[in-house]
């Protein structure tokens, strides 16, 4: 159990993800992605 620890995550798939070759994702799959993120609380 984590008790007043913080842990950071840094998520790069919007920037990143989408230079990988084959790798294409729509703008309802980027705002779906970044809500996620959102919802779990990444920055």
């Amino acid at each position: 159990m984590l008790t007043g620890q913080q842990i950071e995550i840094l998520d790069s798939t919007l920037r990143e993800g989408e230079q990988t070759p084959g790798v294409s994702f729509t703008v309802g799959q980027k705002i779906a992605l970044a809500k996620r993120l959102d919802t779990f609380g990444v920055d």
